[in-house]
């Protein structure tokens, strides 16, 4: 279980149960992981260490990306203000478990993995960009 653990946490604390299922670890292993409470599923899926980053675990839980100025701040570049956090979904989304959040409701410039969670600093200045030219 050691090994399962430490894959998930080399891969950012949140990760997509097949990418760990094409690292060779089995459904039963994750979920006897889970049922130990060694790993949370915060969406099906989806397993995350107990000590995850929270923004990770709540995309992931949401099914969106972090981006805009979520983003940045995490990057360590200055924001100005950050009054809640900002997501983005693709424009078909239609169940999404957000509250409390911007949701940029786009594709990205530059896609990325199905199993990303944090959207990439190019699509996040093309966000901003494209909310400049609309305002």
């Amino acid at each position: 279980m050691d090994s399962l653990i430490r894959a998930v946490a080399n891969r950012g604390g949140v990760v997509r149960t097949s990418v760990l299922m094409d690292a060779g670890f089995g459904r039963r292993a994750l979920a006897g992981a889970v049922a130990d409470g060694v790993l949370v599923a915060p969406r099906r899926g989806w397993v995350a260490t107990t000590d995850a980053d929270a923004y990770l675990v709540a995309a992931a839980r949401g099914g969106v990306v972090l981006t805009c100025v979520t983003q940045a701040k995490r990057l360590g570049l200055w924001v100005l203000a950050e009054d809640r956090s900002h997501v983005a979904a693709p424009p078909t989304a239609s169940r999404l478990a957000i509250t409390n959040a911007t949701v940029h409701w786009s594709l990205p410039v530059v896609p990325s993995a199905p199993h990303a969670l944090e959207g990439g600093i190019l699509a996040a200045a093309e966000r901003w960009a494209a909310e400049d030219r609309v305002s």
